[in-house]
């Protein structure tokens, strides 16, 4: 899978990340960010969720 381009205001620190459990209950795990930063938080979230899963 391809990720879309980043946004035109990816530079700017406003990006959150935010957590989805298995109930479909959202919760803020961190914010103020650039895009890049929060993409990263969240790949880092989703290959420790993956790797739980092979465990």
């Amino acid at each position: 899978m391809t990720r879309p381009s980043p946004p035109a205001d990816a530079a700017l620190p406003v990006w959150s990340v935010v957590r989805l459990d298995d109930n479909g209950n959202r919760f803020l795990v961190s914010t103020g960010h650039t895009y890049t930063d929060a993409q990263a938080i969240a790949d880092d979230f989703q290959a420790r969720a993956t790797s739980n899963c092979t465990k």
